[in-house]
């Protein structure tokens, strides 16, 4: 996997696209079993740590709906574009306790 690690507060983590198309998805590194094509997301950290929410929040193309995955087989190779940049702003606004 080539994607870089990114923080979220004080999580240090990888984004993938989201099961939604035009979405993405943080997941913190300790949630992250595996590699290349054998990576996997350990889901109950996942929804307990409310990752699932808080990426749902942020992402500026999804209306309704409470819960956000993402495709660990998608792995977002730049984080530098746009659209990225943005959710992870917002994100870090949901980190902090913001809407």
């Amino acid at each position: 996997m080539n994607n870089r690690l990114v923080c979220v507060g004080e999580n240090a983590g990888r984004l993938f696209e989201g099961e939604v198309p035009e979405t993405f998805c943080f997941v913190p590194q300790e949630l992250l079993t595996g590699e290349g094509e054998n990576l996997q997301v350990a889901e109950v950290g996942y929804v307990a740590g409310h990752w699932d929410e808080r990426n749902m929040r942020s992402n500026l193309t999804v209306e309704g709906g409470s819960r956000l995955f993402p495709d660990a087989r998608r792995p977002v190779e730049n984080v530098e574009t746009e659209p990225v940049q943005t959710f992870l702003s917002r994100l870090r606004f949901v980190w902090t306790g913001g809407y």
